[in-house]
């Protein structure tokens, strides 16, 4: 595959890259240095504060679904003091039609490609550093009382008893032993399915969250990951010979799973998971690992606040094909989709507050209609459905604001109010998170919204990305 770059955006890339190495921070102390560079990193991930700064390193990357895909280059970084920036190039990509994908050339935009430019500056201001440390402090409070509670039961596992009733009986809390059943009822299978995956890509085992997702299967999909459908694959002649093999293999899969979860808990006692204070390890993304409960403590007493001020503007090429309505020639017209936009984003003590506007001119095609036209040289009519009519444009100017916090440790929410001046219509959303995801954390829920011109409330029940305040 080949990825085609314009070179007109070489200069201004080269020169921002340039430009992000004499950055002239103003003088800080080293420790409010540390929290501060520790805090721009962490906000800089969150697409909702700054969806334009994707980092500070180069990157293409190459995003796919079933047989289609989009390719993605995008380049971030910083310059001057506080200002970020991002260039970011996206086009479709046909797997099945296309052998290399034009981004852009000297003529412009490649089809339907969409080229996004972003600037960011940059605020913050300090709060009382001694409020995340109080945050550690509880939390070693919390994890030395239960090891007083525990510690004539704690133990480390031994060689040859690394088996799920030892955590269980470890002394060590919940945690251990929901791990180790885990690891016998869901990954040893999960496992399995992803090495039999490999070895076979025609007769690929999905998951069975796809069962009634409405998701159209990939190609090579042979079935879901259940223990009956790796029975069926076992090599054997009879049904209790396939049985006997899966047997096997899943105790040797097991058998792994557990012989590291063994190596992680016996090097990890108790003691060691208390947050050292004294020696600077009290910060945000130390809390943030422990679980919701404390990134939320963590997010409130950040003494970091920060602010980000946002523009951006956006094109997309799109190309229309139709009818002329008057002598039904055909046609093909070529536009750019353009947008926008500025906004002013915060993080402080633990809420997510975000105000933006954006001015669009888009272009929307005409309805499509069955046109009937006499075939050359017989009587015969050929159809075919025509978009009748030119791409009609359409201007619109849109507002949103948005607060974000956690609720409880295990229940967000997203208060999202959208305004499009043009119509004069309200849309407000209030999105509430608590479907929980063991491995992304909650990422699905309720959402709840309005529009004033239909005065009609609607609910749906969605899953999705994880909510995050700072998302990893």
């Amino acid at each position: 595959m080949t990825i085609r770059l314009a070179s007109v955006a070489l200069p201004l890339i080269v020169f921002l890259s340039f430009c992000s190495v004499a950055d002239a921070q103003q003088p800080l102390t080293e420790r409010r240095q540390d929290k501060l560079k520790q805090s721009e990193q962490e906000a800089l991930t969150d697409p909702t504060l700054t969806a334009f700064a994707q980092g500070t390193q180069d990157q293409v990357t190459l995003e796919s679904a079933e047989d289609t895909s989009s390719v993605n280059a995008k380049l971030g970084g910083r310059f001057a003091a506080d200002w970020l920036y991002s260039v970011s190039l996206k086009a479709p990509f046909d797997r099945s039609r296309q052998e290399e994908a034009t981004l852009a050339d000297l003529d412009g935009l490649g089809a339907g490609t969409t080229a996004t430019l972003s600037l960011t500056k940059r605020f913050y201001s300090f709060g009382q550093e001694g409020e995340l440390t109080d945050v550690c402090n509880r939390y070693n409070d919390e994890r030395w009382q239960r090891f007083e509670e525990t510690r004539p039961c704690w133990r480390p596992i031994e060689p040859g008893q690394c088996e799920v009733e030892a955590f269980e009986d470890g002394g060590r809390g919940e945690e251990w032993a929901r791990r180790a059943v885990a690891a016998e009822t869901t990954e040893a299978l999960r496992k399995a399915c992803a090495e039999y995956n490999k070895a076979h890509p025609a007769d690929q085992l999905l998951p069975e969250y796809y069962q009634g997702s409405g998701t159209k299967p990939p190609h090579g999909f042979g079935g879901f990951c259940t223990e009956a459908e790796m029975i069926e694959r076992m090599a054997g002649a009879t049904e209790a010979e396939r049985e006997k093999a899966w047997d096997k293999e899943k105790e040797k899969l097991l058998d792994g799973l557990l012989a590291k979860l063994c190596e992680e808990y016996n090097a990890t006692p108790p003691l060691d998971e208390l947050i050292d204070v004294a020696t600077g390890a009290c910060e945000y993304s130390r809390l943030k690992a422990l679980g919701p409960e404390w990134a939320a403590a963590a997010q409130a007493a950040s003494p970091v606040n920060l602010w980000f001020l946002t523009f951006e503007a956006q094109a997309t090429d799109v190309s229309f094909k139709f009818a002329q309505a008057e002598t039904l020639d055909r046609l093909t017209e070529e536009h750019e989709n353009t947008s926008f936009g500025v906004g002013l984003s915060a993080l402080l003590r633990g809420f997510y507050y975000g105000l933006s506007y954006k001015q669009q001119r888009l272009y929307k095609g005409a309805d499509k209609v069955e046109l009937c036209e006499p075939l050359d040289g017989t009587d015969a009519l050929t159809c075919s459905e025509t978009a009748l009519g030119a791409p009609a444009q359409v201007d619109r100017e849109l507002g949103q604001f948005d607060v974000k916090a956690w609720l409880t440790p295990r229940v967000a929410a997203n208060l999202r109010v959208i305004y499009d001046f043009e119509g004069e219509i309200w849309n407000p959303h209030l999105l509430l998170y608590f479907l929980r995801n063991k491995e992304k954390g909650v990422n699905g829920g309720f959402d709840i919204s309005y529009r004033d011109d239909e005065d009609d409330v609607k609910a749906r029940l969605f899953i999705g990305t994880a909510f995050d305040l700072l998302p990893k």
